[in-house]
């Protein structure tokens, strides 16, 4: 007989449900909440990988909720959806559980914590970084992107740790009065040190993986209190 306090959340990772990122992310996953990574399968990364691919995912990701008894799934990546407009609302429309995405729970967390200025630091390139900036102008929140410090968007995967700090702190330094700091694209993976770099640099530090996570256990009406998380899931504003 199922485990019916047990809640069961969908991430529909684009391109692999093995990146080594995802084990941070998993590890501050709350008790009681299961999550279930499945794959959409795109090839790569680049813009044409991503573009006009709204119904693969609606249709991948409508069969693995119906299959896996999902009660709430998360869409992740901002460049996805960026090339899909209007995902979150086809998803809603679609499907007949609560879902999120990259953008939505993105501008969600940073309005939750109350941030006034926030600094993006992501593995992108210019355009993408560009469109991710004027979407959050555009919902009302000053932002502004970190100097770009990959060339190519797998090179996030190489640095460690305290290179993410390192990077953290001289994005803080340049940002002109950031008081919060947001991770777009998980390959560069800020978790291991987030809470460091809440107490040492004095900013919220909020991760896409968690805002996600945080958006759509909200957004079916649950809070927590996740240590070792930062202030988002933490303190777990309302939405």
């Amino acid at each position: 007989m199922p485990d019916t306090s047990i809640v069961t959340i969908g991430f529909m990772s684009p391109v692999s449900a093995f990146r080594p990122h995802l084990d941070s992310f998993k590890s501050l996953v709350p008790e009681g909440v299961r999550l279930d990574i499945q794959e959409i399968g795109f090839a790569g990364t680049s813009r044409s990988d991503f573009e006009g691919r709204t119904e693969l995912i609606l249709n991948k990701t409508s069969t693995f909720a119906t299959e896996q008894g999902w009660e709430g799934v998360i869409v992740p990546g901002a460049p996805v959806e960026l090339n899909n407009p209007g995902l979150l609302e086809r998803l809603q429309a679609t499907l007949a559980i609560p879902a999120v995405t990259a953008l939505s729970s993105c501008v969600d967390s940073l309005k939750a914590v109350g941030a006034k200025r926030v600094v993006f630091i992501t593995p992108f390139e210019q355009e993408t970084n560009d469109r991710l900036k004027a979407h959050v102008v555009w919902a009302g929140v000053d932002a502004t992107v970190a100097q770009q410090a990959f060339e190519r968007y797998d090179d996030a995967s190489e640095i460690n740790s305290e290179q993410v700090y390192k990077i953290t702190s001289q994005a803080v330094s340049a940002s002109d009065g950031a008081d919060t700091v947001y991770f777009q694209g998980a390959l560069l993976d800020p978790i291991p040190v987030l809470e460091r770099m809440e107490q040492e640099l004095g900013v919220t530090v909020l991760a896409s993986n968690l805002a996600m996570l945080w958006a759509i256990l909200s957004k079916m009406g649950l809070s927590y209190s996740v240590s070792e998380a930062g202030r988002l899931l933490r303190d777990w504003p309302g939405r």
